[in-house]
């Protein structure tokens, strides 16, 4: 789609995905011989099919969250967001059906949320050091340049009490003020 000039939408992606997914289990039950079964069941069973709209109705908002973070976001994003998501479904779980967990189930949980933890604080530390390049080094950088200026134009003395200066000296201080950012 994109290379005609137009983008898929994230309800698009999702038709998609769905229908080609419903196209598989179709023909898997025709193979399988069970599509005649699972369609008496349901309809013999109310409660079945209150479950399966339930489902569906669950699905269907789950999934445009999903399908928004894709097509939207990057794809550390989205990781990071279907990671999250099942770590909170196992935990909750845990808590409301009251499910048990082996301890080797509680270590796949920490490295889970440690490895999400660690994207987050990648992430914010990256952002950080872009907000650093952008306004700390260029404004330090301008800063230098303003002061040396100021410097020469008023005959190497700015506050009329302190001498002119070095231009090391300017430098080691704006590397040293970077570090305060």
């Amino acid at each position: 789609m994109k290379a005609v000039g137009r983008s898929v939408t994230p309800y698009q992606f999702m038709l998609y995905t769905n229908l080609s997914m419903s196209g598989v289990a179709f023909f898997m039950c025709i193979i399988l011989g069970e599509l005649t079964k699972g369609l008496e069941f349901i309809s013999t069973e109310k409660e079945v099919k209150i479950a399966i709209l339930r489902f569906a109705a669950c699905s269907a908002m789950g999934q445009s969250f999903i399908f928004y973070a894709i097509a939207n976001f990057d794809p550390l994003m989205c990781t990071t967001i279907t990671t999250t998501r099942k770590i909170f479904s196992v935990l909750l779980s845990l808590l409301f059906k009251g499910h048990n967990i082996s301890g080797f189930g509680w270590l796949g949980i920490l490295l889970a949320s440690g490895g999400v933890m660690s994207e987050v604080e990648m992430k914010r530390k990256k952002g950080e050091e872009g907000k650093r390049k952008k306004f700390g080094v260029e404004m330090k950088g301008e800063k230098f340049r303003e002061e040396e200026s100021q410097s020469l134009v008023m005959g190497g003395n700015t506050t009329g009490t302190m001498s002119r200066r070095s231009s090391t000296d300017l430098l080691s201080d704006s590397k040293s003020d970077s570090s305060l950012i």
